[in-house]
């Protein structure tokens, strides 16, 4: 074969193989883009996807010890420790300058910690000396994310001293609401929050006797406030942070203030009551604020359908993703035995190959096959000599 045929059955095979690489790499990570930018994500998750999302949520569970007989009034140290598949998990990102949020409110809403375990050697967290102070059922809300999750959320019950799940019974607010002489104003656009479409929160703050603007808010984990909100009915966990470009870096941030006004943006899951605590600094100290949502039945698709939805066009693409790829295989698997140079085949030989023996010819056969014929008197001749050879006088 010449070097021109060889060089054009390469080229055959390789462009469309290097055609097909690319759209392989493209099919492996829609789903990964589209998790990243889709709506239906709770706020937590979908803040929180500061990388790419390789592991889905299902692949891992929470151990927890101890996670039964606790009393009230009594500290507890806690462990806690994620696996995947079976397999701890020892790395995690940094979310909002922690490796794991920890927030614990009691089943009638009364109660509202926001806490952080120590990240241990091993890979595990560890929260010393926690008090629970009253016989009630506590959620807890595991805001954390293993490397290369995106940001992930577990949730469990604790029944402390055996109590019952008590349901709350919220009631709207009045505004403003009073902190630590600290007037605040939560206002909501639409005026009526509903469970369909974009909830916009702002809040205001002002000097509780003068009504002066508060400007001096500090940086708190990252950002400029932290707002986490439960639905009454089914404890839906919603956590989310405010909009607006921020230099995280933490030099940049830590000389940042904020206020008068800091605005939030989230999407209820639910219709009913619900129940928020806002969490800022200011002048070093942490503070707390407890408001309350009436939010009304909308139009349209919820949040909860167009979650629905997004994951059933998941698996959708999943299957398409799938298919292609193994098309695309086939075809692959296909140009190389139909256009990859082969070499001749030779048929093979003997190490030592025998030749036939054949008999040479006896001399008398030879000598008999080579004289030439006799005439029929030099014949009779040749016999008359031949008895006279006998020893007996020949005739006179």
């Amino acid at each position: 074969m010449n070097v021109r045929a060889h060089t054009k059955q390469i080229c055959i095979f390789a462009i469309p193989l290097a055609m097909a690489i690319p759209l392989v790499f493209a099919f492996a990570h829609d789903e990964t883009l589209y998790k990243e930018t889709q709506i239906g994500l709770p706020d937590a998750q979908k803040t929180h996807a500061h990388t790419e999302i390789l592991y889905p949520q299902a692949d891992f569970s929470i151990r927890m010890s101890p996670s039964e007989a606790v009393l009230p009034n009594v500290p507890i140290t806690f462990h806690f420790a994620f696996d995947r598949l079976d397999s701890q998990v020892t790395e995690f990102d940094i979310l909002h300058a922690k490796k794991l949020h920890l927030i614990i409110v009691s089943s009638d809403m009364k109660e509202f910690y926001h806490v952080h375990p120590e990240f241990e050697m091993d890979g595990s967290f560890i929260l010393n000396n926690f008090t629970f102070p009253r016989e009630q059922t506590y959620a807890l809300y595991f805001d954390v994310s293993p490397a290369g999750s995106g940001g992930l959320l577990f949730t469990k019950l604790l029944s402390v001293g055996g109590g019952a799940i008590v349901h709350a019974k919220l009631q709207p607010i009045t505004y403003p609401v009073v902190v630590d002489a600290m007037a605040v104003t939560v206002s909501t656009d639409p005026k009526q929050p509903s469970n369909v479409g974009v909830t916009n929160l702002s809040i205001a703050f002002s000097d509780a006797e003068t009504g002066a603007p508060i400007t001096d808010i500090e940086p708190y984990l990252a950002a400029a406030a932290h707002f986490v909100i439960l639905d009454e009915k089914t404890f839906t966990y919603l956590h989310v942070h405010p909009v607006g470009n921020f230099d995280v870096s933490e030099k940049k941030l830590s000389a940042m203030r904020f206020g008068p006004v800091i605005q939030f943006q989230t999407s209820f899951l639910k219709d009913g009551m619900h129940k928020g605590w806002l969490q800022f600094m200011r002048g070093g100290v942490i503070h707390t604020v407890p408001v309350t949502f009436s939010v009304a039945v909308g139009t349209g698709l919820t949040r909860d359908v167009i979650e629905a939805s997004v994951q059933h066009e998941l698996e959708s693409q999943k299957t398409q993703n799938g298919l292609r790829f193994f098309l695309l295989t086939i075809l692959i698997i296909g140009l190389v035995f139909l256009f990859y140079p082969r070499r001749p085949t030779l048929a093979p030989q003997p190490a030592n190959p025998v030749l036939p023996r054949t008999r040479a010819p006896s001399v008398t056969a030879k000598s008999l096959q080579t004289q030439p014929e006799q005439s029929p008197a030099t014949k009779k001749e040749e016999i008359t000599d031949s008895t006279a050879g006998d020893g007996s006088p020949p005739a006179a």
